[in-house]
């Protein structure tokens, strides 16, 4: 995309620099329980360091990798009209994830529309993801469950992301 292309230059540094985490501390977290992790965790000052109350919706529960985080924020139009289109933080999201990232997505709580379904989730399965992780919606529930993704949510809905939603931020 050309500069003249884009909407606005308020999203082209996002969030902080991504933290490196050695596949090795991966590889033994990996043998370690959520609970365990989660006191550990409490023990050493972090607490709420989860998401309370998700429920997995595909069968593929267990991954361990690194968080790419997305904050969504109630939509606005302006916001929305600024994100149309290749300059869409959402899409951007689904297209930047690395092998191995869990995608992290804080939609405020809020089930009233779907952070994604099937068709971009199937475009984190190909570029690698590890799994999806929102405390919000999902659609597509059985098409979501093909794609074989591990998956949790707090809810689910038909309704698209952008009626509800807008991406404020990314990492």
């Amino acid at each position: 995309m050309t500069s003249s292309a884009k909407a606005c230059a308020c999203h082209d540094h996002l969030g902080s620099t991504r933290a490196t985490v050695p596949d090795d501390v991966l590889e033994t977290l990996a043998g370690v329980s959520i609970p365990t992790i989660s006191g550990v965790l409490r023990r050493l000052g972090y607490p709420n360091t989860y998401l309370a109350r998700l429920l997995p919706r595909t069968s593929k529960q267990a991954f361990v990798g690194r968080a790419f985080t997305a904050r969504a924020l109630p939509t606005r139009k302006d916001v929305a009209a600024a994100q149309g289109g290749a300059a869409s933080l959402h899409r951007r999201a689904f297209e930047t994830i690395e092998r191995g990232d869990v995608l992290v997505i804080d939609a405020r709580g809020d089930v009233g529309a779907r952070v994604t379904g099937d068709i971009l989730a199937t475009r984190l399965k190909y570029r690698g993801a590890a799994a999806l992780v929102t405390d919000g919606a999902i659609g597509d529930l059985a098409a979501m469950q093909a794609v074989g993704l591990p998956l949790y949510s707090l809810g689910l809905t038909p309704v698209s992301f952008g009626e509800v939603h807008v991406m404020a931020d990314l990492n």
